[in-house]
Order: C-alpha cells, then structure tokens, then sequence
C-alpha cells in the first residue's frame, strides 16, 4: 500500500457545477416545493398560535448567518466533504469525523424515506383522488389511499432510488442538464399553486371547499363544522399570536430550510467554488429566495382558506382523522385543487408532476452526497481505499454508489419490517441528529481566524478582509449561528409534536454515533500499524 498521506494528489472528481445549477441544487435540496408543503402544515400543527409568516420570516433571516459560515469555508476551501473538511482542519479530527459521517452517511439515506413519502403524500394521491371524483372511479380512492401506506412508501422509493443510481453513476454534466427541467417543474408548480389561491377570495372557497366536500356526503357548512368539531376537541380556531410558538415555527421550517448550504459538499465540483460573492449567491442566495418562496405559499393559504380554519383542519388531520367525513390533508396544494373546482384535475396532474420531479432530485442528493462525503474521508485514509476510486470514464465515485444503494436497500428493508426503527419518528429524529454537524461548523467558522494550524489558509482567503469592525464576519456569523442551531435543537427536544421527543428514536441516533466513533479510533489505530499516520492527513487542505 501506498503510504503517503493521501490516497492520491488529485479527488478525480470533474468540475460540472455552474454556480447557477449550485443555486438550483440547493433549493430543490431544500424542498422549494414539497418543503413549503411540510413547513407550513407541520408549524400550525405543532404552534397553532404562530404568526406562520414572521416565523418563516426569522428562519429565513436567522439562516443567513449559517449559510454564510459555509459560503465562507466553502471559497476558502473548495474541497468535496464541507463538514468533514472543515471540522477535521478547524477543529478535531475525530469530531469531524464522527458527526459529518454519523449524520449525513447514515441519515441522509434514512432521509429517502421520507423523500419518497413526499412523492406520494403531497402529489400521487392528491392526484388520483382527484381523478376519481372526475372521472366516477370510486376504486382510485382506494389506489390513493394504498400511496400512503408503508408499500406504497417502498415502492415509490424503489422506483426513485432505482432511477437514481442510474443518474448518479453517470457523468455528472447529464445531471446538471437534468436538473433545469426538475427545478422548472419545481417552480411551475408553485406558480399554479399560488395563482390558484390567488384566484379566489375566502368567501369562494368555502363555497367551492362545502361543494367538494358534498361529493363525499357532506351536507350543510361543512367548513364550519371542521372549526367547530376542533374547538370541541380542545383548539381554540381562534388563538390570538404568541412568541412562543412563532419562534417554533424554526424548527418546522429549519428541518428543510437548512439544507442551503448543500453545494458546499460537492465544492471540487463546483466551478468559481473559491469565489466569495459566487458562494453568497449559490448559498444564503438559495436560502433566501426559498424562505420568500415559502412565505408567500404560507401567506395565500392563509389568507383564502382563513386562518381559523386551517388551524382546526390542520388539528384535525393529524390528531382526529376519523372525525373527518374523508382524508383532507391540510396541504396548500391539495387545497388549491379545491379552491379552483373546474381546473382540480390539471392542477393536481401538474403538482403531482413536480412533487415527482422533486422527490426524484432529494433521492438524487441524499445518495449523492453520502459518496462525497465516503470519498472524502477515503482519500484520507480514514475509510478503506475503494471509496475513492472513481470510474476512468464517467469520473464517478461507482464503488462508493453501489455500496449506498446496498445500505439504502438495508434502510428500507428495516424501516418496513422492524417497528422499532420505522415511523416518522426516526425520519424527524434523523433531521436533529443532523444539526451537530452544522453546530461544530458553525464552530469552526468561528474559530477559523484565530486557529495557528488553518491561520495561513484564513490569510490566503478572501475572508480576511470582511470584518465587522475588528471581529471577522465568519466569527460573527458562526456565533449567531450557533444560536439558531441550539434553539432549533431545544424546540425538537421539548416538543412532541415535532415527532424527535421520542426516547427510542434519540436511542437510536446515539447509537449510530456511538457506531461511527468507535470505528474511528479502531481505523486509526489500524492504519498506525500498517506505519500511516492519518493524523498527518488533518494538517493539510484534501486534493482537489
């Protein structure tokens, strides 16, 4: 075996990455489209009394100290592995191992999932519901309803991952070319969503929202017999705004809104990577421009449903489904089908190809960056040789592809059969676990400007001329950061709704930590008898 200190001098890896498709990766990484869905439905379900658009407003705001943090890092070094890379060099080698591999290794792939679930949840059966109330098939309602189910789950993420790997071995320029298509699908999407809504005022769509509901038996004024069925079972529609739970629209919103910062992982991919403004742009830019995305789906659904209302649906579809006369998911594409009758089938066939096309990018992403983050630690000896290989062709990591899709195919298995590890509560579970990584990046960008062993890569960046006064703007915005990541970590741990206050699921995410530092100590002293020494590794920027 070769015993330098790295695997090799070069990653092998391709520039394929326009800062224009970093900007789109990010936000189809976030969600732009089934992550506003979720946000908006899962904060008025866990803090009913949220002013939901200055909620997301803060998040969107708070967030920019984050990504900026990884815009910096990311100029400063353009490496493949972000996390890992940056917390091996700023800090510690073993945390940068231990919490970046722990979290994004593992519970990106446990994030499939739910990225399957959104598919069907959000845009297959809304669509087929709608299109047996069209067409009179009774039977589709039974097809929709089988989506949801735990197989459906599997077969929608078979199909995903299957389509998946097929992009992901392939030349990373095809998937860039791909992507324009996702993200115009993604977009369009939210367009017809927003203008449905827009289109009609409150008073028409609870006449149009009474209709709908006629056709499953429903008589009289159905949209306030939902208000008042939720006040009887304990919410008041009519909760005046609090703090309190405006702040807890972070968690519900950072859960996806986090996920900005995603072209820093892939950098030795990423043309202009060491640009500054460029990074701003692809990071805290894509941030942005999917909070205000957000905030505006959250403002028209409020305004024409009425905020009584889709407090006491939201409360109903999650804690009484049965007292509803059918499943009315409190979706905001769900119920822009409803507010325009006449157009209910286009609406939900063009939704439902945007939640696809959705689904099929955050498949994409959560292998995709797995392998990076596996080639990242391979090259530096940490993790076994084959990792890093990439294919002379396609210039693809395949050895490190294959061996996520077979841990993928594990996931599901056990997600489906074994009820301790399934549920959405290890899904939400899997999000909290990964903010440590973000803490101990926020971290390192705080303390990169005064570490002696990174103090010469700082100077040769163009951080250091950004200061707020004497303090560096990284310091600054990693302090501040790290403020959203423990309050976004305090509303998870307390508030059971949010679905991670569940003992057997925090269990589970300290044990698979617990599994990644014992096999980093045991692969370090593995590789000191074989005479490498991989802390040698640590003092210098990876390969290109």
């Amino acid at each position: 075996m070769e015993k330098g200190v790295f695997v090799r001098r070069s990653s092998g890896l391709v520039k394929s990455f326009s800062p224009a498709d970093a900007f789109m990766w990010n936000c189809l990484t976030v969600g732009i489209l089934p992550g506003a869905i979720y946000a908006i439905s899962t904060a008025i379900y866990a803090f009913p009394a949220a002013n939901l658009i200055l909620g997301i407003t803060l998040t969107g705001i708070w967030g920019v100290f984050v990504w900026m943090v990884y815009a910096c890092l990311a100029s400063a070094m353009p490496r493949t592995g972000a996390d890992y890379v940056y917390e091996s060099r700023i800090l510690n080698p073993a945390i940068g191992f231990i919490f970046p591999m722990g979290a994004f290794v593992f519970w990106c792939l446990y994030m499939i999932i739910y990225c399957s679930m959104s598919w069907a949840i959000y845009g297959m059966s809304p669509f087929l519901a709608s299109l047996a109330l069209y067409s009179n098939k009774p039977e589709l309602l039974n097809i929709a309803g089988w989506f949801l189910s735990p197989d459906g789950t599997i077969l929608s993420a078979t199909i995903l991952v299957f389509l998946s790997t097929i992009q992901l071995i392939l030349p990373l320029k095809y998937y860039t070319r791909v992507q324009w298509f996702l993200m115009g699908s993604a977009m369009v999407s939210i367009i017809i969503v927003i203008i449905a809504l827009l289109s009609v005022n409150n008073a028409i769509f609870i006449q149009n929202f009474n209709a709908w509901t006629q056709k499953f038996g429903a008589s009289g004024d159905y949209y306030h017999y939902i208000i008042d069925t939720a006040r009887d079972k304990g919410l008041n529609p009519s909760l005046r705004n609090s703090w309190y739970d405006t702040l807890g629209v972070l968690p519900a919103t950072w859960f996806l809104l986090a996920w900005a910062f995603w072209s820093a992982i892939p950098a030795s991919e990423v043309k202009s990577a060491e640009n500054l403004k460029k990074q701003i742009l692809m990071v805290p830019g894509s941030g942005v421009f999917t909070a205000i995305i957000w905030i505006i789906m959250a403002a028209v659904t409020i305004n024409t449903c009425g905020q009584e209302f889709y407090r006491a649906l939201t409360f109903l579809s999650f804690n009484f489904p049965e007292l509803l006369i059918t499943s009315i998911p409190p979706y905001t594409s769900f119920l822009a089908s409803i507010a325009r009758p006449e157009l209910d089938l286009i609406i939900s066939s063009i939704v439902m190809v945007g939640f696809f096309c959705s689904a099929y990018q955050m498949v994409f992403n959560t292998i995709f960056v797995p392998v990076r983050y596996l080639l990242a630690g391979s090259l530096d000896r940490i993790l076994p040789d084959m990792f890093s290989e990439v294919h002379p062709r396609f210039h693809t990591p395949v050895k490190s592809i294959i061996f996520c899709i077979i841990v993928t195919a594990a996931i599901l298995a056990a997600w489906r059969f074994i009820p301790a590890i399934g549920g959405a509560a290890i899904v939400a579970a899997g999000s909290f676990a990964q903010q440590a990584p973000l803490f101990f990046t926020c971290l390192a960008g705080a303390v990169f400007p005064f570490r002696q062993k990174t103090k010469m890569v700082y100077e040769a960046s163009p951080l250091v001329r950004l200061k707020i006064g004497k303090l560096p703007i990284i310091t600054v915005c990693g302090v501040i950061g790290m403020g959203l990541i423990a309050t976004v970590v305090y509303f998870w741990a307390t508030v059971p709704e949010l679905g991670v206050a569940n003992p057997g699921a925090l269990l589970y995410v300290t044990g698979v930590y617990a599994a990644f530092a014992i096999y980093y100590f045991s692969a370090k002293a593995y590789r000191k008898r074989q005479g490498i020494d991989i802390t040698k590794a640590y003092i210098e920027v990876p390969p290109t």
